[in-house]
């Protein structure tokens, strides 16, 4: 197809117009025959093959005074020369960016040749208010008018397009013919990505260590690059913050005198207009992006930052479904973040109230948490830096949980991309068990299980806020505390609707397929537990039997268990065979349910080699090659247990966090 696009602003103009012109020319050309008409440079007319298969037919121009660097077509001769370059071009069909002179001059001769014309509208009155001599009447009536001309012009056209819906929509009410049809300028993401070295930038034009945010665009008064100046030196009254300026424009002396005004010299930096190649790493070098622009019909420059925005991770903690908090110090995302990423941490509810089915309450109200969680991410992330498109939940054992019955809920289906899961629980409730569970805990309350008599009932009589696990109740069974009493747990609940399924069911039915997953666990993952219900040291031949025949493999599970683990005591034993059931098989199970389903899943297994170990046993119980630390690892922020972690835990934090 043989295609020309009029614009009245193409390279090198610096505006989003021009860009996307310009991009536009270059992405048809791969496929067709492109011819470009644009102002020309100088006061003379010229035709030549450009750079990329692209025709340019320049017409003479001259420069606008206010503007500076801009140009415009003169009417004398613009119609004798633009017809001439369509009868000469003869093209299938006439794609303009303007109503201005030279889009309004192809639109008409394009119509009196028999050519089908696309019109791409890019105007805002405000963009050129601030030009226009007088009051706010002046200025209305100024607004007024400009639309009137722009749907004049624009109702000639066989196609009218506009970046937004919004646009659209604006156009429309200002009068333009409909459907005006939202088409947006789009982006290129080989240019601007989160890959992008903003460290680089930040060293070569020497911003300091702060928080840094950036604007980027012309500095022309709608642009209202002086209110970010402003804001900048009220906010320095009470954090370090540093102002990065980068374009040109008329405003430019305007704005440094303002800041040294407001005493913020130092603090803003202004770059002029960057390279091509330059361009993408300052918005990588920004810790925040501001547009104090009111004029914007789709902001290319917000887009821009946008893409290159950083990947976003969403911590979901464990804590067995019954307790567990964001702010604990394993926790703490800062090394994370300092590896070039925005570490989102948030609390969800706990034990009975997160999980108890209770009438008059939805059921998992945990879940709901997290995916309210999400959906803030979805609305907020990106006045943080972080890019929307890129979240990656983690967590580890009820979080892991939590992160796989999120998986197959079709309300937070492309809130996130990917997951990492860490020793994921095999606990899951039927909506029977669930409500037998219930009953058995609010009976010592001679309470019904509801949340009306939840909400009535003080706090201290349920037993007050959670707290670390007590010791096993009366009648633990030989397997050690928590495993023989249900009712201790509260984990998720099939109930068919905040869950429809199960995450193994769901994932093989193919329900996150376009998530990858990372699926972990740890070899001794029972080590906590052991140690939190004071068994160190205290499991017997008769114990480790035991949980061998019951969570064992295969028909004769303690025979194939002492022969995989010829060197292994009873102790050690009991601890990989409660590891095994509780958390390896259901992760390894999990990660071949999404694969089974069309899906990706990688899974993973942490095992620091222990010193100390002996032939017949092992060294004494420590937290550090146990589940509890790997949220450490993963985070940076070591194990709280530990002090200073084994070098090969620091090896392994690092390239956990690389990953």
């Amino acid at each position: 197809m043989k295609i020309l696009i009029a614009a009245d602003t193409y390279a090198p103009d610096v505006n989003g117009a021009s860009y996307f012109a310009q991009r536009l020319a270059a992405g048809l050309a791969a496929e067709h025959e492109v011819h470009v008409l644009a102002p020309s440079r100088s006061h003379h007319s010229t035709s030549a093959q450009a750079t990329g298969g692209v025709t340019e037919h320049r017409v003479r121009s001259m420069p606008v005074l206010l503007r500076r660097g801009f140009r415009i077509c003169p009417p004398a001769g613009l119609q004798r020369r633009v017809r001439a370059v369509l009868r000469t071009v003869r093209p299938d069909v006439v794609h303009i960016q303007s109503h201005f002179l030279m889009g309004r001059a192809v639109l008409r001769a394009a119509r009196a040749l028999g050519i089908p014309v696309v019109a791409t509208n890019h105007f805002m009155p405000e963009n050129l208010l601030h030009y226009v001599p007088g009051g706010a009447a002046v200025r209305r009536r100024a607004h007024a008018w400009a639309w009137r001309d722009a749907a004049r012009v624009l109702a000639l056209a066989d196609v009218v397009t506009s970046p937004t819906p919004f646009a659209a929509a604006l156009a429309e009410s200002a009068g333009v013919p409909g459907p005006v049809l939202p088409i947006s300028c789009g982006l290129d993401l080989d240019r601007f990505s989160p890959e992008r070295d903003g460290a680089r930038f930040r060293r070569s034009h020497g911003l300091p260590s702060v928080p840094v945010l950036a604007y980027v665009g012309r500095l022309d008064p709608e642009k209202n690059v002086h209110e970010l100046i402003e804001a900048l030196a009220l906010v320095r009254a009470r954090w370090d913050l540093h102002l990065l300026v980068v374009g040109d424009g008329q405003e430019r002396e305007r704005l440094e005198a303002l800041a040294a005004a407001r005493g913020v010299a130092g603090s803003v930096t202004f770059t002029g207009v960057l390279s091509d190649a330059e361009l993408p790493e300052a918005y990588a070098a920004a810790d925040f992006f501001g547009m104090a622009g009111t004029a914007e019909l789709q902001s290319l420059v917000t887009l821009e930052a946008m893409a290159t925005g950083l990947p976003v991770l969403v911590w979901v903690y464990g804590g067995a479904y019954r307790l567990g908090s964001a702010d604990a110090p394993d926790y703490n995302g800062g090394a994370l973040a300092r590896t070039g990423a925005v570490v989102v941490t948030a609390n969800h509810r706990v034990g009975v109230e997160g999980w108890a089915e209770l009438d008059g309450a939805p059921a998992n109200r945990a879940l709901l948490d997290v995916a309210a969680t999400l959906r803030w991410v979805q609305e907020e992330i990106a006045a943080f830096g972080g890019d929307p498109a890129q979240v990656t939940l983690f967590g580890e054992s009820a979080g892991a949980g939590i992160i796989a019955g999120l998986l197959v809920m079709p309300t937070v289906t492309g809130l996130f991309s990917r997951a990492v899961l860490q020793s994921v629980p095999g606990t899951w409730f039927t909506p029977e068990l669930a409500r037998d569970v219930t009953a058995e805990l609010v009976a010592p309350l001679d309470l019904p299980g509801s949340a009306a008599a939840a909400r009535r009932r003080p706090a201290a009589a349920a037993g007050g806020r959670a707290g670390p696990a007590g010791p096993p109740a009366a009648g633990a069974g030989p397997l050690g505390p928590g495993v023989a009493h249900p009712r201790r747990r509260s984990p998720p609940v099939v109930d068919g609707q905040v869950l429809p399924t199960d995450p193994w069911t769901g994932l093989s039915a193919g329900a996150a397929r376009d998530v990858p997953l990372v699926v972990g666990h740890n070899r001794d993952e029972w080590r906590l537990f052991l140690a939190l219900g004071g068994q160190v040291g205290a499991v017997t031949e008769q114990m480790a039997a035991t949980a061998m025949r019951v969570f064992g493999p295969g028909p004769t599970p303690e025979t194939r268990m002492r022969a995989a683990y010829p060197e292994a005591g009873p102790e050690e034993l009991f601890v990989l065979a409660h590891s095994d059931r509780m958390f390896r098989v259901p992760s390894l199970d999990l990660a071949r349910a999404q694969t089974a389903g069309g899906g990706r899943a990688r899974p993973v297994r942490a095992h620091l080699a222990r010193a100390g170990r002996r032939r017949g046993g092992w060294a004494p119980a420590t937290p550090s090659t146990s589940r509890w630390c790997s949220a450490g690892w993963t985070s940076g922020s070591g194990c709280s247990w530990l002090g200073s972690p084994p070098r090969r835990a620091v090896e392994v934090s690092a390239q956990l966090q690389a990953a």
